[in-house]
């Protein structure tokens, strides 16, 4: 280790770190006789780097003072100028600085002796080469690990131990572990902590729109950790995938990219393993749900107040009462949701001219997931188009999320409403609600479905139940409880200064429900009649086709009320229909489906005398009377002129009626 003449200029060149490459080269040259192992290992310098990295021996004190004294003798063969150069920009000197802080020593020039920058120089240098021993690149080689020793089992070895693609697993898990908050997709009020529990919960349940962008992270960390693999690394992890399995010893190893391919493929595989194996945090039920806050409880009677300002325009319609019923029902049951409602209500003031123009608007939304009051409008000018506007909102999720960007705005909220309505803003009540179920009437709501139903009530028929749906009145009654129901609560909104405009309206749907209420009771007892008689009828066999009048009749009374209740083809008619009568009167419900469809237009149904004219014609049919003319020329000649609309409707009836033999 003589210091060679010649050397100065280019060991000042390498600086302090050609120094520490310098030594482990020397290291590296000392004698393969000082190993104490049999590990395969080709020099000290890599039996010192596997025991620092991985498992130190009873002999690394021994390997640790040969490191020591190759150090101090080369920094020892060090030329004086080289120490002094290297010395001022060293870890020793800043040490030295600072144990000996306002400390002169050698003259003026505040450093210590060269003895002293010796050591510390040496120091250094042991250091930075232990360091350099925990990231080498140990060497790797296949070994037998077959237990018959016959080489059916070859192992990549990685010094003594074997990469695992669990090491792997667990840096792409932390990876995920540790991505920013904003990668998360499940909320502040979830248990789960970060991205990789998030994750994990995807891969155990039913998967969500948010799965893409997990997969995607996923991949991107273990994409991350493959490329860090050194090419001994990747060549062992290689080894142990699909790919590698399948090698044959006699073909050449794949090129790099297509190794750490097959690697990813691998590693992805068995993190989403681990993520499906993952122990989730449980969810505490007792803890689940939003803490409702007084400034909550103040902006869900700001909504109801502003539905009650609804109420009382003088353009409000029939649905937009029945819809602000529900969501005012709805408001008074909260914190506790109301299954199926979906209400939105809406305040608009649009401002300036054709050139330019303001639009604000006010939002209420209470759902059976949340409730909302929102703010917004657009701009448009005439040059540059419109733009539209979000403003802060009052967000409630009753799942636990809340948004409450409006803050102390919330309280000019109800002002704004009345402000709106009062320069002419236009009102949309937009109700898509299911039906909701009525846990409970009071007595008062009690007492006024009682005053309601005592309201004097035209004709129940089926022309009066199919009014209640027509136009004029903007909604569909489909259950009736539900409809008295709502129309208590604008009640009680109004309250006792009911507007005339909007008691009328209420009397008018409420009218319309009774009507409805009634049908459906005729409906139901026309069900029950045509069952009970064609149950009646015993055992008569179904497949004889013998006609029957009492089936045909039955088919007649249920086919209508089933078509007059919106079955929308002849599968969904017919299933309802044998669904409660049973399978005996299938022979029957192609004809009556026809006869019922092709009912002369401008004529009133008859069940009677379809029953009869169908048993008419088909004993023409019986007679000979089998092509159309025929049959027209008889029916009409037989029972007079004004018959003649339903021979058609009857020729393809029998027809239908015959092709069922």
């Amino acid at each position: 280790m003589t210091q060679q003449p010649g050397n100065f200029d280019e060991e000042l060149r390498l600086g302090f770190e050609g120094l520490v490459e310098n030594t482990i080269k020397e290291i590296k040259d000392l004698p393969v006789d000082g190993l104490m192992s049999d590990c395969g290992f080709q020099n000290i310098w890599e039996e010192f780097a596997y025991q620092v990295q991985i498992e130190e021996s009873s002999s690394f004190r021994t390997y640790e003072q040969t490191i020591e004294w190759v150090c101090q003798g080369v920094v020892e063969e060090l030329p004086d100028e080289l120490v002094k150069s290297f010395w001022l920009s060293s870890d020793a000197r800043d040490r030295w600085h600072y144990e000996n802080d306002d400390c002169e020593l050698n003259g003026e020039t505040g450093e210590p002796g060269l003895n002293a920058q010796r050591e510390g120089l040496a120091e250094d240098l042991i250091q930075k080469v232990l360091d350099a021993a925990a990231d080498y690149d140990l060497p790797s080689y296949y070994a037998d690990d077959s237990p018959e020793g016959d080489g059916s089992r070859m192992v990549l070895v990685y010094g003594r131990q074997t990469l695992e693609y669990d090491d792997c697993v667990e840096k792409v898990v932390q990876a995920m572990r540790n991505l920013p908050k904003s990668s998360r997709q499940s909320g502040e009020d979830s248990p789960l902590e970060d991205v990789w529990e998030e994750f994990a919960a995807q891969v155990q349940g039913e998967e969500g729109f948010e799965m893409g962008l997990y997969e995607e992270l996923a991949e991107n960390a273990c994409r991350k950790v493959v490329d860090a693999l050194t090419e001994s690394n990747l060549q062992m992890l290689w080894q142990q995938s699909d790919a590698g399995i399948g090698w044959i010893d006699e073909d050449p190893l794949p090129y790099e990219e297509d190794m750490r391919a097959d690697v990813f493929e691998e590693l992805y595989r068995k993190v989403l393993g681990a993520a499906a194996d993952y122990d989730l945090p449980e969810f505490n039920e007792e803890d689940e749900g939003l803490v409702w806050e007084d400034d909550d409880l103040f902006a869900v009677e700001t909504a109801k107040a502003a539905a009650r300002m609804f109420l009382g325009h003088p353009d409000i319609k029939p649905g937009q009462i029945v819809g602000l019923g529900r969501a005012l029902y709805a408001l008074e049951r909260l914190p506790q949701a109301t299954p199926g409602v979906y209400c939105e209500y809406d305040v608009s003031m649009t401002t300036g001219n054709d050139d330019f123009s303001e639009m604000h608007y006010i939002s209420f939304r209470i759902t059976d997931d949340d409730f909302e009051i929102s703010t917004g409008g657009s701009v448009y000018d005439k040059r540059v188009g419109s733009d539209s506007v979000s403003g802060p909102r009052w967000l409630l999720e009753f799942s636990g999320y809340a948004d409450r960007n409006l803050g102390d705005e919330i309280e000019s909220i109800e002002g704004r409403v009345r402000r709106y309505l009062r320069s002419g803003a236009e009102i949309t009540v937009d109700d898509d609600s299911a039906t909701m179920v009525i846990e409970e009437e009071d007595e008062d709501s009690e007492a006024e479905a009682e005053r309601v139903s005592e309201k004097e009530v035209v004709e129940t028929n089926d022309e009066k139940a199919d009014e209640v749906n027509d136009d004029s009145t903007d909604i569909v009654v489909e259950d009736h409880a539900e409809i008295k129901f709502c129309l208590d609560a604008v009640t009680k909104a109004a309250g006792p200064k009911l507007q005339p405009h909007l008691q009328a309206e209420l009397d008018r749907i409420a009218d319309k429900v009774i009507a409805k209420q009634r049908a459906a009771r005729s409906y139901q007892e026309g069900v029950d009649l045509a069952a009970k008689e064609l149950f009646g009828e015993g055992r008569e066999n179904p497949t004889s086709l013998k006609y029957n009048s009492k089936f045909m009749e039955a088919a007649l009374q249920l086919g209508w009320i089933y078509v007059q209740q919106g079955a929308a083809n002849y599968n969904q008619w017919s299933a309802k229909i044998v669904a409660g009568t049973g399978e005996k009167i299938k022979p029957y419900l192609l004809s009556t489906w026809i006869m019922i469809n092709k009912y002369p237009d401008g004529e009133k149904y008859d069940q009677e005398t379809v029953r009869d004219l169908f048993q008419y014609a088909g004993i023409q049919y019986e007679k000979g009377y089998t092509n159309f003319q025929s049959m027209e020329k008889q029916i009409v000649g037989k029972l007079g002129e004004e018959y003649k609309p339903y021979v058609k409707m009857l020729y393809e009836a029998i027809l239908a009626f015959k092709r069922q033999k």
